[in-house]
C-alpha cells in the first residue's frame, strides 16, 4: 500500500536512494495517522448514533426476516435453505428514496483474505436481486465484525436497506461509511439528498458542508445550502451563502434576486435596492414589476 501498484520493497528502496528509509518511515507515519483518523471518525459516529461500540451496531443489523417475508415470498427459499427461522427485528421508518445500484468500488485497503472474500461475495449477492439480500446482509455483518472501520461494508448495507425502503436505517449506515471515507464528495451529496427526503434539513446542511470542503467552487452546493437555511428560518446564514455566490458569480441574475430578498428580509432595504439596481443595470431585460415587488 505504501509503494504503489506493482512495486515491492526492494525496488522502492533502490529507486529512492540514500534517503529511502527516512522516506519510507515518513510514509508509514502518515499512513498510520490516516488510519487513526479514520478510526476516530468511526468511533465518533458510533457515539452520535447512540452505540457504545461496534458490537452494539452489529446487534441492530440483524435483518427483519418477517418483514422481508411479507414483502417477497421468495425469501422463504432462503430461510429454508439456511436452516434458520424468521425472527422479528428492529423496524425502521419506510421511505421512497433509492440509492443507485451497482457493485461497490473498493479502495486500496489492507484487509484480511477472509474479510475480502466475504465482502466480495456480499457485493455479488447484492447484484443478484432481492432474494439474495438476507444472505448479503449476514455476510456484511460478519465483515464488520472482522473490520469495524471498513467503509464499503457499511455502504453496501446502506444501499441494500435503501432498496428495502428502509431509508432511516440506510442513512445511518451510509453516514458511517461517509465518515470512514470523508474524501468522497459524491457520498456526501447523496446523503444530503437522502436527508432532505427524510425531512432532516440540518443533517442535509451538514452533509453539504462536508461536500463543499472538498469542492469550494461548487455553486450548486452553496445555492442548496442557502435555500435550506431559508427553509429552516435562518436568514442570516442564508444571506451569507447568497453573498458568497454573488461574489463568485456576479453576473447570475437569480443569485442577485435572492440576495436582494434576503437583504430586505433582514431589514436592509438600502442594500436590497442597491443589489437590484446593479442587476437591472447589468440585465436591463430583468427590469420588470417582479423586481419592484421585492421591495414592496
Amino acid at each position: 500500500e505504501l509503494f504503489g501498484d506493482g512495486a515491492d520493497l526492494e525496488t522502492y528502496l533502490a529507486d529512492a536512494g540514500p534517503n529511502s528509509y527516512n522516506i519510507l518511515a515518513d510514509r508509514r507515519r502518515k499512513a498510520l495517522k490516516q488510519r487513526h483518523e479514520e478510526e476516530d471518525a468511526f468511533n465518533r459516529e458510533l457515539k452520535v448514533k447512540g452505540y457504545e461500540n461496534s458490537q452494539d451496531l452489529i446487534d441492530v443489523t440483524e435483518v427483519d426476516k418477517l418483514e422481508l417475508l411479507a414483502k417477497n415470498p421468495n425469501y422463504a427459499m432462503f430461510f429454508q435453505g439456511s436452516g434458520t427461522q424468521p425472527t422479528a427485528g428492529p423496524r425502521g421508518k419506510i421511505g421512497r428514496g433509492k440509492v443507485r445500484r451497482g457493485v461497490r468500488r473498493t479502495r486500496r485497503r489492507v484487509i484480511s483474505a477472509e474479510a475480502a472474500k466475504k465482502l466480495g461475495e456480499a457485493n455479488l449477492l447484492f447484484t443478484q436481486g432481492e432474494a439474495q439480500y438476507p444472505r448479503a446482509i449476514e455476510l456484511l455483518t460478519e465483515v464488520i465484525r472482522l473490520i469495524p472501520n471498513e467503509p464499503d461494508a457499511y455502504a453496501t448495507l446502506g444501499t441494500i436497506y435503501s432498496e428495502l425502503k428502509n431509508d432511516k436505517k440506510a442513512l445511518d449506515f451510509l453516514m458511517i461509511s461517509a465518515h470512514l471515507e470523508p474524501g468522497n464528495k459524491e457520498k456526501w451529496n447523496n446523503l444530503a439528498e437522502m436527508s432532505i427526503r427524510l425531512n432532516n434539513p440540518r443533517q442535509a446542511l451538514y452533509c453539504l458542508g462536508q461536500a463543499l470542503r472538498l469542492d469550494p467552487d461548487d455553486h450548486d452546493n452553496r445555492w442548496d445550502q442557502a435555500r435550506l437555511y431559508v427553509d429552516i428560518g435562518e436568514p442570516k446564514r442564508a444571506l451569507e451563502q447568497f453573498q458568497n455566490l454573488r461574489e463568485r458569480i456576479p453576473d447570475n441574475p437569480e443569485v442577485a434576486v435572492e440576495l436582494a430578498k434576503m437583504h430586505y428580509q433582514m431589514g436592509n432595504p438600502d442594500l436590497a435596492e442597491k443589489t437590484l439596481d446593479e442587476l437591472m443595470a447589468a440585465h436591463p431585460s430583468r427590469a420588470d414589476a417582479t423586481l419592484v415587488n421585492i421591495l414592496a
